[in-house]
C-alpha cells in the first residue's frame, strides 16, 4: 500500500494568512487543526485542497484566496509530499496576475490533473454535508465526485454526456420534424452508449463502498434510484437500444418541457442509517454528520482497495454535531485507514498522543 504525506506546508499572502508555516515533526495519521473562529482553520484546509484537480473545498475563485491586503494580488502555497518510504516531491502553486502556476520540483506542469497521479483527495466540509443531508442534486454532484477518484474516465464521461444532452436540446427546438430525424438518431445512440459507462461505473463504486461500510460495521447502506441502472445490467447493444428508444419516445415531452426527462442524470444517491431505518433526511443532525463521515470512510477504504493508493482525507469542523460516542468511533475508523486525515475544529475533545494537534495561531511566522 502506497501511503502520500504532506510534510511541510507555507502559505503567504493565502486568505486571513500572511505567512503560516507548518512543518510535521513526526508521522502523524491524523493531523488537527483547532482556534477559535475566524482563525484562518478552513483556510489551511482549502490551500491543501488546491492540489487536487477542481477549484478546492469551497469551490472559490482563486481570484477570492489572494490575501486582502496583497499589494500584487498573489499567493503562494508550497508543500512537501512524501510518496511511499523515501520520495519527497516539493508541490508549489503560485497565483499572480490572474493566472495559477504549478510546479512540481522544478518541473511546471501543464495542468493540475497531473498532480493526479502523485496523490488523490477526498473532502468534507460543514455546506457540503448540509448539501448532501438536504439537496439531491447536491448529493449527485457529491456522488459523482467520489466516482472520479475510482473511475478515471468518469469525469470525462459526464462531461461528453451534458454536452450531448444540450446539442440533442438545441436540435429539438430548431426542428419541426423530431420524430424521424437521422440526426437525432445518431446523437441518441452516442448519449445512451455513454450513459451504460457512466452508470456501470456507479454501480460499480456502489457495490465496493457498500461492502466496506459491512466490514467495517458502519450501520450504513448507500443506493442509486435511477431506472436507467437498471437497463445497463443487460447485454451493452440491448441496453444501448433500449434506451436510445426511450430518448426517442420523449422527444415530444422534452421539446416542450425543454429538460431531458430520461436518463443516468436523473437519479438520486440514498445513504440510510440502518440503526433507525431511516434516510439522512430524516436522521438528526449527528447523524447526518456521522452518516457523511462514515460514507467519506467507505470511499476512502475502496479508493485503497482498488489502487493500493492512500488518499489525503480533509474534514473541515470535524466535531460539530457529534457526540463523544460517535467521535471515537470514527477516529478509530480514520485511524485504521492509513491514509493522512486532516481535521479542523474550535477544539477537538478525546485527544489522544496519536494526534498532532497544531493551534493556528502558533503556525504564524
Amino acid at each position: 500500500m502506497l501511503e502520500t504525506k504532506i510534510k511541510s506546508i507555507i502559505l503567504k499572502n493565502f486568505r486571513n494568512h500572511d505567512i503560516i508555516s507548518l512543518k510535521l515533526e513526526k508521522n502523524s495519521d491524523i493531523i488537527a487543526f483547532i482556534d477559535k473562529n475566524g482563525s484562518g482553520k478552513t483556510n489551511i484546509l482549502e490551500a491543501i485542497s488546491l492540489l487536487s484537480p477542481g477549484s478546492g473545498i469551497r469551490g472559490a475563485n482563486l481570484h477570492d484566496m489572494v490575501k486582502n491586503t496583497s499589494v500584487d494580488r498573489s499567493f503562494l502555497a508550497s508543500f512537501e509530499v512524501a510518496v511511499g518510504d523515501d520520495i519527497l516531491h516539493k508541490i508549489e502553486i503560485l497565483y499572480h496576475n490572474g493566472k495559477k502556476k504549478i510546479t512540481l520540483g522544478q518541473k511546471p506542469l501543464s495542468a493540475q490533473m497531473e498532480l493526479k497521479n502523485l496523490l488523490g483527495m477526498i473532502w468534507l466540509s460543514p455546506e457540503i454535508q448540509v448539501e448532501i443531508a438536504l439537496n439531491r442534486s447536491a448529493r449527485r454532484k457529491f456522488f459523482d465526485r467520489m466516482v472520479f477518484n475510482f473511475h478515471q474516465d468518469h469525469a470525462k464521461l459526464i462531461l461528453d454526456y451534458e454536452n450531448l444532452t444540450k446539442e440533442r436540446h438545441k436540435i429539438l427546438n430548431i426542428n419541426q420534424k423530431i420524430t424521424q430525424n437521422s440526426w437525432l438518431d445518431s446523437i441518441e445512440k452516442q448519449i445512451a452508449d455513454i450513459s451504460i459507462k457512466i452508470c456501470k461505473n456507479r454501480l460499480d463504486f456502489l457495490e465496493n463502498i457498500n461492502k466496506n461500510a459491512k466490514i467495517n460495521d458502519l450501520k450504513l447502506s448507500f443506493d442509486i434510484l435511477c431506472d436507467a441502472s437498471s437497463i445497463v445490467m443487460e447485454d451493452f447493444d440491448i441496453a444501448s437500444t433500449k434506451i436510445a428508444s426511450k430518448l426517442l419516445e420523449f422527444r415530444e415531452k422534452d421539446k416542450h418541457s425543454e429538460r431531458t426527462n430520461f436518463g443516468c442524470h436523473r437519479y438520486d444517491f440514498a445513504i440510510r442509517y440502518l440503526k433507525n431505518g431511516l434516510n439522512i433526511d430524516m436522521c438528526s443532525s449527528g447523524e447526518k454528520k456521522y452518516l457523511i463521515t462514515s460514507f467519506l470512510i467507505c470511499v476512502a477504504q475502496s479508493i485503497i482497495d482498488k489502487t493500493s493508493h492512500c488518499p489525503i482525507v480533509l474534514i473541515d469542523e470535524f466535531t460539530s454535531f457529534i457526540d463523544a460516542d460517535f467521535r471515537l468511533f470514527l477516529i478509530a475508523k480514520l485511524r485504521q485507514l492509513k491514509c493522512q486525515i486532516w481535521l479542523t475544529g474550535t477544539e477537538i475533545p478525546d485527544i489522544n498522543e496519536e494526534i498532532s494537534v497544531y493551534k493556528v495561531s502558533s503556525l504564524i511566522v
